[in-house]
């Protein structure tokens, strides 16, 4: 019976820290920022709660623009979505999209927005991905889709109207982090990147297992983070694990990798190891354009897409498309 109440009293100390920091990082988000959601602590931690992640609750996709070109490439493994703005008349950059979801949720066809958005204020070709998730799908699975997807863009190049030797990859959250193993698989492979587009990439599993002291982890926690990385990884987060391209942050050498753009908030899961790997590419000297907001917490954009500081988030994100492919 003592054992008993020892643990029962660990349980309450152990729930009431975790309340209380996830109330001071409330404390710390821009208010133009807060929405009721936030305040959901939510966790896809086991496969019960995958599946209502993936099942229940998706709203209506948004429809397409009328001022852009689309096409679904059916793949033996994956699909690809292309988007071209209907004015266009010039082969125009290609940006391979990789969308977000800890790797084990997400789909391409919800990013029908940030893709058209991307075209159109970009001026350029957007290749998304609908790569294979885990755990049904582990490692190389989705990075294997990604490569493959840009492999099948330099060669259809011509087709969708797009110029192979100008080429992006981007994505966020996960997305983020794929599309840094794409820049790595990349460069390994010999293929040029104009730009490695980093929206909170999420880059090592090593934030899954160690304690959350900055009081972070709003909507994309700790143990959220530890299910995706140990679904794909095939193991628990945070061994070790020297397989090329699986966790990007344990690359070794990242001299000549393709230029960065890196935009993360100060309340996001990831700032910590965003701005380590911002830093370990300058080291190795590749351009790096690092945008760290405070007050910002992961998907802020995506939850208050009207908000000043989320407008100027993806602006940003915009401009650095712009330069590095159109310039």
């Amino acid at each position: 019976m003592k054992f008993k109440n020892l643990a029962t009293l660990a349980a309450l100390g152990w729930a009431t820290t975790k309340a209380v920091n996830r109330f001071r990082s409330f404390e710390r988000i821009e208010p133009e920022l807060k929405k009721p959601i936030i305040y959901a602590a939510y966790d896809i931690n086991n496969p019960v709660a995958l599946w209502l992640t993936r099942n229940v609750g998706i709203g209506p996709i948004p429809p397409l623009s009328e001022s852009i070109d689309y096409k679904l490439i059916e793949q033996a493994e994956f699909d690809l979505h292309v988007y071209r703005p209907t004015a266009a008349t010039a082969a125009l950059p290609i940006l391979i999209w990789i969308h977000g979801g800890g790797l084990v949720s997400g789909k391409a066809a919800s990013d029908h927005a940030e893709a058209t958005e991307y075209a159109i204020a970009a001026n350029l070709v957007v290749v998304s991905v609908d790569y294979r998730l885990a755990p049904e799908h582990p490692y190389p699975a989705a990075i294997d889709d990604c490569m493959d997807a840009l492999n099948w863009a330099i060669k259809h190049a011509t087709d969708i109207g797009g110029d192979a030797g100008r080429i992006a990859v981007g994505g966020m959250s996960a997305g983020g982090g794929l599309a840094a193993a794409l820049a790595q698989r990349a460069l390994d492979d010999g293929i040029e990147l104009q730009l490695q587009l980093l929206i909170y990439p999420m880059l090592d599993d090593q934030s899954a297992v160690l304690a959350d002291t900055a009081n972070r982890g709003l909507t994309w926690s700790r143990s959220s983070n530890k299910f995706g990385w140990s679904s794909y990884l095939g193991h628990s987060a945070g061994l070790p694990d020297n397989r090329d391209y699986a966790i990007p942050a344990r690359r070794k050498n990242l001299s000549k990798l393709a230029p960065a753009w890196i935009g993360v908030g100060d309340l996001d899961l990831f700032y910590d190891e965003d701005l380590e790997y911002a830093q370990r590419l300058q080291t190795a000297g590749v351009p790096v354009e690092l945008l760290a907001v405070a007050g910002f917490y992961h998907a802020a954009e995506r939850i208050a897409p009207e908000a000043p500081l989320a407008i100027e988030f993806k602006s940003a994100q915009i401009a650095a498309l712009k330069k590095a492919l159109h310039s």
